[in-house]
This record gives structure tokens, sequence and C-alpha cells, in this order.
């Protein structure tokens, strides 16, 4: 990781094939399987604890935690069900921290300075250190670390395009870890553990297309109102391990506390919702500019424990995981916009008018809308995976979890924007089971090929009341209010795949090819003339594909590896909007998604590293290369059919993207000092497109951080 550059997941989903990161709210694709709302499709782990967001609210991000001080990140591709649950549909991600040890002291350190074209100064400096206090009998683990990204998007003003401000969005980042192991007796390890994490930004890394030109380099925004964002969150953890003879019995006992909090400019949305915005911004002549804040907060509290009987001896030819696991996870979001020129906004749009005339509701103080939603997810699940070998080469695993789960929510809303004020509350209830089966043949010591089928599980949800102000819309849609409630939905996995060593044993290769049918998609139904909607279970999917590592000794200090990864990810049949066949004239007919629309993603991912180690001066040294390539987005996707209700004209897939990284280094002992290049193309390549809504012309892009030149030392005792 310290070679190829690792600072987050986004480093990680470049080096890995299938594996693609929306950095707007670092939701993670897996094979395609992915969804902005709803519980996660991807599983994320810090060590047993998932940590893992619920979609569907205002301003809603996965946590993105910082590579340091860690022992190793793991990708798991394909359903986790059996192990990992519910909401690892696509697979799971997992951060695994350095365990303290009793025998033996170790110490990390890691401090870098670079400067970011057309930014600033960028600088980090972190130390981790282990060992025994009494050894064989007490050990401890420390680390801590800081971060800080200079901003390179200006701030403009929207009305003449004058700069206001440079570099508005930089960001800093901390983190602490402690972790102490007691073995009081030979046979018995218990492990308490704290881990600390907050992150700030001074504005988000979002240009505005209108005001921006990627391929001349000129980035910039135009926020009517100050943006930021904060993200902080504590785990405490404790894990007790004992060894009975070949049966390993662990407990992880877990609280992860987390708040983050952003605020956003609101201001294009309400506009949008009026029609009246333009590729620059909100347009309404003779009225104050709009300035509409959007403060989202989230917090997470959940208690999570497990408990696993496992066999210690790999080498029998019996060996299983038994396991209970119980969670409580209390999420609340809060929704607060405020608009001080709400009523001569409204004053100048509507000569004469009052917001209760125009919404149904009178305006107080200067809240537009206050929306507040708490839910509760709860789990009790029992799992086990057993494996028998069949013969000294075939094994059969068989594994399988079953789940009792219950969500609850209750949803408080008011303020003109909402017509009023609305209330909602419910509870659902869904009893999973997912199995999977693997059989795997070990042809000889270089030769290993497997065969899985397996299904992933993620749990239903509840819908938000919405305002009267959607009451026309959603009786196009033949429907007096929105759904209270929206089911699971599931998938089915098939995977052949080998690891096989080759030219005694300089080429070593990882295969897979898939199948996953993904069944009852959860997705967002856009409610476009009020800006609100709702989650219904609509279609269906099929994601097809190949991935493939490669790690090739060319000779001797000389080694090439890549990666390539293909994704073919299409809905499988028409899903209409219902209401639209009350008019009983074909033309009026109104479709989410069409048959063979494609879901936005890169269908190909590829990257290439080579590595060379050589002497310099007498000090070993090396040089390594990092190139990664994403595909264009196919343009036979749902927002480009006409035939769609989330039709948009103006909505561009995303285009080919490459990243480059070079870095050269020695190693003086326990230090290691190197020079790198980070997007040494300074490409500026669209990562993401989007905007609020349909209607609002907007649009918001991100793009890789500009060519970033710096130094690194690490040191490793």
């Amino acid at each position: 990781m310290d070679k190829a550059g690792v600072r987050g997941i986004a480093d990680v989903a470049r080096l890995t094939p299938g594996v693609t990161l929306n950095s707007e709210n670092n939701f993670i694709a897996i094979r395609g399987i992915s969804s902005i709302v709803g519980a996660g499709t991807t599983g994320i782990y810090i060590d047993d604890t998932p940590i893992q967001v619920r979609g569907g609210g205002a301003g809603m991000q996965n946590s993105a935690l910082v590579a340091f001080d860690l022992d190793r990140i793991e990708i798991l591709r394909g359903p986790q069900g059996t192990l990992f649950g519910a909401g690892s549909e696509g697979g799971t991600l997992r951060y695994i921290t350095p365990q303290p040890s009793l025998k033996a002291f170790r110490v990390y350190g890691r401090a870098e300075g670079s400067a970011t074209d057309g930014g600033g100064a960028n600088y980090e400096a972190g130390l981790g250190v282990g060992g025994p206090i009494i050894e064989d009998k007490i050990g401890f683990r420390i680390s801590a670390y800081h971060r800080y990204d200079s901003g390179y998007i200006d701030l403009v003003d929207r009305l003449n395009g004058a700069r206001v401000d440079k570099n508005i969005n930089s960001r800093k980042a901390t983190s602490f870890q402690a972790a102490v192991t007691l073995a009081p007796i030979e046979d018995i390890q218990i492990t308490p553990s704290l881990y600390y994490q907050k992150r700030q930004e001074n504005a988000p890394d979002t240009l505005w297309a209108g005001f921006s030109d990627l391929k001349s380099g000129r980035m910039q925004a135009a926020w009517n109102v100050p943006v930021s964002g904060t993200d902080r969150f504590i785990l405490p953890a404790l894990k007790i391990q004992m060894s009975l003879s070949d049966v390993d019995l662990i407990s992880n006992t877990s609280y992860y506390d987390r708040r983050q909090s952003n605020t956003r400019d609101y201001s294009s949305y309400t506009a949008g919702i009026f029609g009246v915005t333009t590729p620059t911004g909100p347009a309404f002549p003779g009225v104050p500019d709009l300035q509409e804040t959007d403060r989202a907060t989230t917090t997470q509290k959940n208690w999570t424990q497990e408990v696993r009987l496992q066999s210690s001896d790999p080498s029998s030819r019996f060996t299983y995981v038994f396991g209970l696991f119980y969670s409580h996870a209390k999420q609340y979001n809060q929704e607060l916009v405020r608009n001080k020129y709400i009523a001569a906004y409204i004053d100048g749009l509507f000569p004469g008018a009052t917001p209760t005339d125009i919404f149904g509701a009178p305006v107080i103080g200067d809240i537009g809308l206050d929306a507040r939603l708490t839910t509760i997810d709860s789990q009790l699940a029992f799992f086990g995976d057993v494996t028998y070998a069949l013969t000294d080469k075939l094994k059969l695993t068989l594994g399988g979890r079953y789940s009792r789960t219950k969500f609850s929510f209750q949803n408080d809303q008011y303020g003109p924007y909402n017509g009023g004020v609305t209330t909602g509350n419910g509870t659902s209830k869904q009893n999973p089971f997912t199995p999977k089966v693997n059989i795997q043949y070990q042809a000889d010591t270089n030769n290993l090929f497997y065969a899985t089928a397996s299904k992933g599980f993620r749990i239903g949800g509840a819908n938000n009341p919405v305002s009267s102000t959607c009451n026309d819309e959603l009786a196009g849609l033949g429907l007096s209010q929105v759904p209270q409630t929206y089911d699971g939905d599931s998938v089915w996995s098939y995977e052949l795949g080998a690891k096989n060593r080759l030219f005694g044993g300089k080429l070593q290769l990882a295969s897979s090819v898939y199948q996953i049918d993904w069944k009852s998609i959860q997705q967002p139904i856009i409610l476009a003339s009020c800006g609100y909607g709702y989650i219904a279970n609509t279609g269906n999917a099929r994601s097809r594909g190949f991935d493939i590592q490669a790690q090739l000794n060319i000779a001797r200090g000389l080694n090439l590896s890549g990666t390539l990864g293909y994704n073919n990810i299409k809905f499988t049949k028409d899903v209409v909007n219902a209401g639209t066949l009350l008019s009983g004239n074909p033309a009026d007919v109104n479709y989410i998604v069409r048959k063979g629309d494609k879901v936005e993603i890169p269908p190909w991912t590829a990257s290439v590293a080579v590595d060379y180690s050589f002497d310099a001066l007498g000090y070993p040294a090396y040089f390594r290369g990092d190139y990664q390539y994403s595909a264009a987005v196919s343009r036979n996707v749902t927002s480009l059919n006409p035939t769609a209700g989330s039709y948009d004209p103006d909505f561009t897939p995303l285009r080919m993207s490459n990243y480059t990284i070079l870095r050269i280094g020695a190693k003086f002992g326990p230090a290691d000092l190197s020079l790198f290049v980070n997007n040494v193309l300074n490409s500026h390549a669209e990562l993401t497109r989007s905007h609020t809504q349909i209607g609002n012309q907007v649009y918001y892009l991100t793009t890789f951080r500009p060519r970033t030149v710096g130094l690194t030392l690490v040191y490793r005792h």
C-alpha cells in the first residue's frame, strides 16, 4: 500500500478489478451491484464491526477511513451473505487493524510533504508503536495520524464569474488507535481497543460544470452560501479469544458512534423545482440572489455482538465456522433548509402571492424545511460454514445464514416546502436465509479451481411521507400517497474461478467469471415536479463479467502486476409507472426502467504496475509505476432513454479515465525515502456527474486531484 501510495478507499478501488467508487457519497459498487438508497449493497467493516450507512436521507455518506497503520485491506468480491450477513450483496470491504504483539516491538512511522498543481501544500505525519509490556502476558499497540490536503477548486461569483476565493476544498483528517492484549493464562487473550477518526472539509471536491472546463484545467464552483462538512466516529471494541484444543472461541463486542454533518447550497435545487435555473444557477431577475442552506446531519449508534466457534487446525479434513450475530443500529438524519430571502423570492416569481398560496403552508422565520428521520435496524442471525475434504484434492463447502431482521422508522417533517406538517412511522420484519455452496479442486500445488453459488440479501425499509405539493404527480401514478414500506431485494451469484502458478512460480494468476441475478431491486422513484421521491422494488438486473489479477516476475528485481475487470449489468425487464396506464393511451405510458438499459458504471477497468528493485550507491532502491484505466459508460442507460421517467436530455455518460503514479525511492536501514508524482498526466476526467433533480440545469462534477509531487518518509522497525 505504501509503494502504491494508498491513502484511502479511492486508491484501493483503482487497483481492484470490478470495483468502482462514487466519490460523492463513498458508496462502493462491486461487480456492478450498488445502490444509493436503502441498506448498503456492500458491507464495510473495521475488523469485525459493520459501519456502512443506510442510504436515502439528505447528505448520507459512508465513512471513508484513512489508510494508516492498517495490517491490510480486504475486498471480498461476490455476495458474502453467509459470513457477513445482509448488506453484502455485491461483496465486503474490510479494514484490518494490526493487533498488539506479546513478543516483539514494532514501530511504523510515515511523514509526507507535497504540492498540488493549481493548489497548495499538503502534508501528513503518523506514528504507530506496539509491543510487549510483559512478554507473553500484556502487549499494546497505539498510533496517531494527521493529514492535510490543500484545495484546488476556486470559488467564483455566480452572477459575474469573478473569483471570490481560492482553493476552497481543503480538508484534514485525524485518527487515533489504541489496543491492549491481555493473556492472563496461556489459552485466553482479551483485547480491548479504541478507534477514533475525524475528517473535516472546507468545501466538497465538487465542480460546477457551468463554470469549469476540465480540458483546460479550470476548476471552479459557484456556491451561493458557505459549504463545509465534518465526519467523526469513535469505535470501542472488546475481542476475547479462547483456544480449546482444536477449537477457537471468539467473541467481538463493539459500539460504533458516528456523527456526520454537511452544510450544502440548496439554492439551485429549489430554483429547479420552479423551473428557473440555468447551467450557472438560479435565474430570477429583480429579487435578491437566492441564498439557501441545507444542513444535513446524520448520526449512527450501532451495537454489535458476534460469537464464533471455529476450527483452529487448517490441515484437518473437516473445518468449520459457526456463529451468532446480533446488531442494533440506530440512525438519525435531520435536514434543515433555511432561506432568509424566501418571502422576496416568492413575491418576485409570483407577484402578490404568499408562501401559503404557493406551498399551502406559511413561512415561520427562515425555515423552508425541517425533516427528521430515525431508523432502527435490528438483526439476530445464526451462521455456519463447513468445509469437508472429500479427497486429498477435492473439497466441498456448505454455508448458510438465517437472520431475523426488524426495521422501524419515525419521520417528522414541517415547513412550507413540505406543505405543512407530515408524520409517519412503520415497522417491517423479514427472515432471510442466505445459502452458499463451493467446490474446489486442488489439481496440484500450483493449480486450484473452484465453483461457487451463493445468495446475497438486503433488508427492506420504509418511505418518508412526501409534501402535499406532490399530490398531483402521485395521482398521475395512481397513488394517493407514497407506499409506506418497500421489501428487501436479493442476488444469486454463480462463479467459476482459478488460482494458478505458472513457469516455475514466475507468473501468478487469479481469475474468475461470474453471473449475478439481482431481483426486486430497491430503486428511487423521482417525483420531479415537487422535488421529492420514494423507494420501490422495481425491476430485475443481470450482471455478467470476469476479473483477472496477475503477477509476473520478469527478471531478478523486476516485477509486473496487473488487473483486468469486465462487467455488463443491465435491466432484464420493463418496469412501468403504474399510474401512467390510467389514461388508457399507450403514448402516455412512462417507464421507470426499460429492458436492456444498462447500469451507469464503467464496463472495463484495468491497472498495470511495474516494480523494479536495484542497487544505488550501495543502498537498496526501487522504482514503481502504476497506471489505472476505466472505460467510458455506455450511452444505453436509463437517463438517456426517452421513454423512461428519469430521461434527462442534458445528461452525459462518463467518458474514459486514466490515472498514473510514479515513485522512486531508496531504503536506508529501517527508513524508506521516496519521491512520487500522483496523476502524472494531470488527468481531469469526470468521475461523477450529477444534478439534484430533473429540471435543475446545474450539473456538478468530480475529478481527480491535479498532479501532485512530493516526498514520503516511511520508518519500519
